[in-house]
């Protein structure tokens, strides 16, 4: 599922990739800001399967 939404966002133009941390065991989503800024994290949000 990490991978799929991941693959999402990256069709959607965002770059974006996820880290797993055995320690909190979670996963966390990060992106790398477009050169004019955002996207901002309701952007992202919206951008995933779940919520639309």
């Amino acid at each position: 599922m990490v991978d799929a939404v991941t693959a999402t966002l990256r069709v959607a133009g965002v770059d974006a990739w996820a880290r797993y941390s055995a320690a909190a065991d979670r996963w966390t989503l990060d992106w790398a800001p477009l050169p004019g800024g955002g996207p901002s994290r309701d952007a992202v949000t919206a951008l995933l399967p779940w919520t639309t």
